[in-house]
């Protein structure tokens, strides 16, 4: 029996946290795998709401762990997404390992992405390596820093993590949390290491790539621990042409405080070039003020 839309007294009881009347309805022949218009079923619910006991009745009565709901959605990323680690430890050891090892780094990176340092540890437990490569071709420290969960970042360093790996672009996580304005994982990266002039694929520094984004809190950090200011890409530009061309005066304003040299990058008066045709003339000002030639 289900009312109009599409519950059960097991999925409602499931969804509450009722154990015992759980537990008496499958006694009953209550359908432990039955699914909502969405997809979720009782484990899914009770997974989502962290109710471990309901999870342990519900898969010792035959409940699937692998049954999708809409958006893919099965019990371990119920588990995962609620942020209980006992949940999903428990619902990985019911699994073959060639399961765990095909779900675990999906999941390792969407907990990472959102700071649930207790499920990566559950995770981590079942993978290789803590430097396995996840989805995206990044490793776990990279997504922590791009996200800027610092206790994550923590968790991974003493864990083993290779603070200084670059992915598939040649990023480190520095560079990917320089890039996102995440100065607390700037901060302890450096403290822990990381190289500050490592360079990217495209000649693209932790300072470039912080500097092109408007970060700068992120800036003065890197430029506080030895960054090189006037360090050229593969299209030979700076940090200060970027910052240039992309209309961030107080970026700008920031380089040239610290050194920036106008003719690092081979351009002088083409520095002018940009803002002259997008009319920053806030821009176009200081950098005659500075000196910079107004001829091409």
């Amino acid at each position: 029996m289900m009312d109009s839309k599409g519950w059960t007294p097991l999925l409602s009881a499931a969804c509450c946290g009722h154990g015992q009347i759980v537990a008496a309805l499958l006694e009953k022949g209550a359908s432990v795998n039955k699914q909502l218009p969405n997809g979720k079923s009782a484990l899914h619910l009770a997974c989502e709401g962290g109710h471990f006991d309901v999870v342990k009745i519900l898969v010792e009565n035959g409940a699937s762990i692998k049954l999708k709901g809409k958006g893919n959605l099965d019990a371990l990323k119920s588990a995962a997404g609620s942020g209980r680690a006992d949940v999903l430890k428990f619902l990985l050891q019911k699994l073959p390992l060639d399961d765990i090892v095909r779900e675990s780094p999906t999941l390792l990176t969407e907990a990472l992405k959102e700071g649930r340092i207790n499920v990566a540890e559950v995770l981590l437990e079942n993978s290789s390596s803590v430097n396995d490569l996840l989805p995206g071709k990044q490793t776990a420290l990279h997504v922590a820093s791009e996200y800027g969960h610092v206790d994550a970042i923590k968790m991974l360093l003493n864990a083993g993590a290779t603070i200084d790996r670059a992915d598939k672009l040649g990023n480190t996580p520095l560079i990917s949390a320089s890039k996102n304005g995440r100065d607390g994982a700037v901060k302890l990266l450096l403290e822990r290491g990381a190289a500050v002039n490592f360079a990217n694929r495209h000649g693209d520094t932790s300072l470039i790539k912080a500097a092109v984004n408007g970060h700068a809190a992120v800036l003065s950090l890197l430029l506080e621990n030895g960054a090189k200011i006037n360090e050229k890409n593969v299209e030979s530009k700076t940090a200060l042409i970027l910052a240039v061309a992309a209309g961030l005066m107080d970026i700008v304003e920031l380089l040239f405080l610290h050194g920036a040299s106008v003719g690092a990058g081979g351009y002088d008066g083409c520095l002018l070039l940009e803002p002259a045709m997008s009319g920053d003339f806030d821009i176009v000002k200081f950098l005659l003020e500075k000196g910079v030639s107004a001829n091409y």
